[in-house]
């Protein structure tokens, strides 16, 4: 009789504990979906005016900013918290408000975070900038500048001129940035019909917009040179060009944009001087660098405090080290020293394969650094020059030059 009651006892357990099993199973399959990283894209808006992540959001000093935050994505967040490094401070709910005391030109940023049914965060990010005014009427400007790889993002905003409203053809641009005076670029319809909200480049809709916006990637060099306007007919050799007078032209010739991207990809004139370097070459790393001089390759290689009597070693056309030669030290650049060589001597397509060294007396013994180099492939140096020359408006060549590592 014990026993049987005892089989009873366990079939109920066993009956019961397969019904909850059942039952979770089932709550699991109709409760809400886990979130996916689609389900989320967080919006912000400032003053009615909307950002996306990372946008760069432009706002004056001691002026309240009304910011609100939602998700244009088809999940749910709640728990809106707000955070302002301005002043350390928290803040909470999907609309709020602060007032920005920095000084005029300093940057910091906003941040919001907002939480799934699960419980999982999901943030952005926006840099802010204090400016001093709102001040769409500039003819041209940089509205962005960020590194994408081994160059720079430049998205240009640029005031329509007049003349150029009601002509026929498409926007585009033509210059140094595209490598020639003779391919022009035409710009993606989408981004000729722009107006300005806070200070910032918006879509017009199907309103009238008068900007466009001009999107390049350029790696850092001395100078760039551009026109932008709109070509009859897509013919490049008919291009009417747009005058942007304001700090990248001159009043002699308002159509001729003139500027350079520093290594911080700012963008600046040409008017504006160079900042002294703080390495020989044009093109390299921290170890290894290169120029041209007319017919001649120079290297420049640092051996810090190190070299004693430094040297480099080249390989000839059968990949063979020739005997070190010695290298010239740079009394404005200490730790470098030059080496030069005539382009024509270079094994094939312009190639260098090297090591260098300390002293020219151990002409075996390379310095410690040559590893750390980007131009380090399996036991040696070895990189590809490239140099293209250039044709400008007024018909001066104008030579680029590349260092790549192979």
């Amino acid at each position: 009789m014990k026993t049987k009651r005892s089989n009873f006892v366990i079939i109920f357990l066993s009956i019961l504990i397969m019904s909850i099993i059942g039952c979770s199973e089932k709550d699991n399959l109709i409760g809400p979906e886990i979130p996916t990283n689609e389900s989320v894209k967080i919006v912000l808006k400032v003053n009615g005016a909307s950002f996306a992540a990372n946008d760069t959001i432009f706002v004056l000093p001691n002026v309240v900013v009304e910011l609100s935050a939602s998700n244009a994505g088809p999940g749910k967040l709640t728990g809106w918290t707000w955070y302002f490094p301005d002043t350390h401070t928290n803040t909470s709910g999907p609309n709020v408000s602060h007032t920005y005391t920095l000084a005029t030109g300093s940057v910091t940023e906003i941040a919001v975070t907002a939480y799934d049914s699960l419980g999982q965060g999901h943030s952005v990010h926006n840099p802010v900038k204090i400016i001093g005014e709102f001040n769409p009427v500039a003819n041209l400007w940089v509205e962005s500048a960020n590194k994408v790889g081994d160059k720079f993002q430049i998205v240009w905003g640029a005031k329509k001129s007049s003349y150029l409203v009601n002509e026929k053809g498409g926007w585009a641009y033509i210059g140094d940035p595209t490598g020639s005076w003779t391919v022009a670029m035409p710009t993606d319809p989408i981004d000729t019909n722009y107006t300005i909200t806070n200070g910032v480049l918006t879509p017009a809709g199907t309103a009238f917009g008068g900007y466009i916006k001009v999107t390049m990637y350029l790696p850092a060099d001395t100078l760039y040179s551009m026109g932008i306007g709109k070509l009859r007919n897509g013919n490049a050799s008919d291009m009417v060009w747009g005058a942007f007078p304001g700090e990248f032209t001159t009043s002699s010739n308002p159509t001729l944009i003139k500027f350079r991207v520093l290594d911080d990809g700012q963008v600046v004139p040409i008017t504006t001087p160079a900042p002294p370097p703080t390495m020989p070459g044009v093109a390299g790393d921290e170890y290894v660098r290169s120029d041209v001089d007319g017919g001649n390759l120079l290297i420049y290689v640092n051996t810090d405090s190190q070299g004693v009597n430094p040297f480099v070693r080249i390989t000839n056309n059968s990949n063979t080290l020739m005997p070190a030669q010695a290298s010239t030290p740079l009394t404005d650049f200490p730790g470098w020293s030059m080496y030069i060589i005539p382009l024509a001597d270079l094994p094939g397509e312009k190639l260098v394969a090297m090591h260098y060294g300390n002293n020219i007396s151990i002409p075996n013994v390379y310095n410690t650094n040559e590893p750390k180099s980007k131009y380090w492939n399996v036991g040696i140096l070895k990189f590809q020059i490239v140099i293209l020359a250039l044709p400008k408006t007024s018909g001066q060549g104008f030579v680029k030059f590349s260092m790549i590592p192979i």
